[in-house]
């Protein structure tokens, strides 16, 4: 989920409500009645972000060809999105976690699924299809399923790993690890704002 400075949330749907596959519910402001819900030809939605222009970024994936891309959607209420062609790799798993740092730097975990390197936070510039920086995770986590920056904090990053069931706690933009927290069977994260 994402919530936009205006109040408005956004849900992704991984298997979809209607469907076999994804969609991305919008919300408005305390309404519990969708306005808008956008999908994705044969697409996944495991993850969302907001930026600070309230522009959506919605990570889809197609299981049968292994490919996750990101797509970015200008403007609240729209449905129309364009595919930011990020260099992600291949035979990754989908990004279920995507936030950004104060410099607008869109970051989001590369996992392969073959549970070998490349295992890393990729960190694209905006208008950037390579990342600018990679932070290596290795054997740290794998499966990141969250991403938050602590309250008030640029350089605190958490980051949660579903397959090694831990927090860890990483000074960004640096990637070392600060702590590392055993959980069972985390999927996401939140800062009350």
């Amino acid at each position: 989920m994402a919530v936009g400075s205006d109040g408005t949330l956004y849900v992704a749907n991984e298997g979809g409500v209607s469907s076999s596959f994804g969609s991305v519910t919008e919300y408005p402001a305390g309404s519990t009645t969708p306005n808008l819900t956008i999908t994705l030809a044969n697409q996944y939605a495991f993850a969302l972000a907001l930026d600070s222009s309230n522009k959506l970024y919605v990570s889809w994936f197609t299981g049968s060809r292994y490919i996750g891309s990101i797509y970015e959607y200008p403007t609240e209420g729209s449905d129309k999105g364009s595919d930011l062609n990020l260099d992600l790799g291949t035979n990754s798993y989908p990004a279920q976690a995507l936030t950004f740092d104060r410099h607008g730097n869109l970051i989001v975990p590369v996992n392969s699924f073959y549970g070998i390197d490349p295992k890393y936070l990729a960190i694209f510039p905006p208008g950037a299809t390579k990342p600018k920086r990679k932070i290596s995770y290795g054997q740290m986590a794998n499966v990141i399923s969250g991403l938050a920056f602590a309250p008030g904090s640029s350089t605190q990053l958490y980051v949660v790993s579903q397959s090694y069931q831990n927090l860890l706690q990483l000074s960004y933009p640096k990637g070392l690890p600060r702590n590392n927290y055993p959980l069972n069977g985390p999927v996401g994260i939140a800062f009350s704002p």
